[in-house]
C-alpha cells in the first residue's frame, strides 16, 4: 500500500525567508525613498508584495517601479540569508527513505522558490512543487494549489504540514489532514483553533509521526 504524501508550505515551515526579505525591501527603500510620514518599521510583511508597496509609495508609477526593482533583486539573490530550520535536510531525506512522498505548495513566487530550494540543495526531495504565478501573473490560492497537486498525482491520502491559518484552511477545505507548524510564523494559539490532526515543534518530530 503506497504511503501518505506530505504537502509542505514553505516559508515559516521549512525556510526562514523573513531577513532576506527584508534586506531586500531595505535595498529597494535605499534607492526609491518611502514616501513622506511612512513608518517602514511597522509595515506588515505578511502582506502581498503590492499591498506593502502600496502603503510606501502614493503614486502608482513609483509602486511599479519598486516592484519590479523588488524582484529584480530577490528573484537573483543567493538566498544566503534565507536559512533552512534546523533539522530540514535530515528530516527529508528520513521520510523519502521511509517511502513518503513528498510535494510543496506555497503563496511564494515559482522562480524564487524554485531557486531557494536548488540553493538549498533540496529540490530533488520534492515530487512537485505548486507555488504562485508559474504563468506570470497567475495568482493562485493555497486551495488550488492544492487541488492541483492531489488531482495530478493521484493522491487519495495526503497532509498538509504548514505554519499559517491559510495552510490550516485550505487543508480543511481540500479534505487533507493538517499538521500545524508551531515554530513558524503564526502564534500557536490560531493554529490549535482549527484543530489540526498533529503539531510538530521542529521539523524533525515529523520522523516520529511518520515511521
Amino acid at each position: 500500500m503506497e504511503k501518505e504524501h506530505l504537502i509542505f508550505d514553505l516559508d515559516g515551515t521549512l525556510i526562514d525567508s523573513r531577513p532576506e526579505i527584508w534586506a531586500t525591501y531595505q535595498k529597494v527603500f535605499s534607492e526609491l525613498p518611502p514616501a513622506p510620514g511612512v513608518n517602514v518599521e511597522k509595515l506588515d510583511m505578511g502582506q502581498t508584495l503590492m499591498t506593502i508597496l502600496r502603503g510606501i509609495y502614493h503614486n502608482e508609477n513609483t509602486v511599479l517601479k519598486a516592484r519590479q526593482l523588488f524582484l529584480n533583486l530577490y528573484d537573483h539573490s543567493d538566498f544566503e540569508a534565507t536559512p533552512l530550520y534546523e533539522g530540514v535536510i535530515n528530516t527529508l531525506a528520513d521520510l523519502t527513505k521511509k517511502g513518503y512522498t513528498l510535494h510543496i505548495a506555497t503563496n511564494k513566487r515559482y522562480a524564487p522558490t524554485k531557486r531557494i530550494l536548488e540553493k538549498k540543495g533540496v529540490l530533488g526531495y520534492f515530487k512537485s512543487v505548486a507555488a504562485n504565478e508559474m504563468v506570470s501573473g497567475v495568482l493562485r490560492t493555497k486551495e488550488e494549489m492544492l487541488y492541483e497537486i492531489c488531482h495530478n498525482h493521484g493522491i487519495i491520502s495526503a497532509y498538509m504540514i504548514g505554519d499559517t491559518s491559510v495552510d490550516m484552511e485550505a487543508a480543511a477545505r481540500s479534505g487533507i489532514r493538517a499538521i500545524a507548524v508551531l515554530y513558524g510564523y503564526e502564534l500557536p494559539d490560531r493554529l490549535m483553533a482549527y484543530q489540526p490532526y498533529y503539531n510538530i515543534h521542529k521539523i524533525s518530530d515529523l520522523s516520529n509521526i511518520f515511521q
